[in-house]
């Protein structure tokens, strides 16, 4: 059945986890998973559960990245919704300010595995894709 009302959830959802990774309220991008959420990234690697999502923020925060402004535009959202469960594919692009000076850091997707739970939609996976060369893990580059 076609709900627009989950439709705008997950559309929300998606809205939250790039505003809030993107100005660094890293404990509400955490909350845009499940407890048992896995973010599985070809570039910063696979981080499981809240306590592996918490430590990808805190070396993110301390590395490099944790000193840009990040820009993380996500388009073309499509989305499967059936009861309690869902998927979800999207675009996306991220751009990167350093000192004034913007620059496109890559261009890919996310393929989303979504969970309903007391009647909000959050992330069970994350799993970007990056069709651009893949950059060099950031949170290598810790100050």
């Amino acid at each position: 059945m076609f709900n627009h009302e989950d439709r705008e959830k997950v559309r929300e959802l998606f809205a939250r986890f790039c505003h809030s990774i993107d100005e660094g309220r890293y404990e509400e991008w955490v909350g845009t998973f499940t407890p048992d959420g896995v973010f599985d990234s070809p570039v910063a690697g696979r981080h499981a559960g809240r306590e592996g999502l918490q430590k990808f923020t805190r070396d993110l925060a301390a590395s490099d990245m944790g000193k840009v402004k990040q820009r993380h535009l996500v388009t073309n959202l499509s989305m499967s919704l059936e009861s309690d469960r869902g998927t979800a594919l999207c675009n996306l692009t991220v751009w990167v300010t350093r000192e004034g000076v913007t620059s496109l850091m890559l261009v890919g997707g996310y393929n989303v595995q979504l969970r309903k739970l007391a009647g909000e939609w959050y992330f069970l996976n994350v799993t970007p894709f990056v069709d651009t060369k893949v950059p060099e893990n950031p949170l290598a580059r810790s100050r």
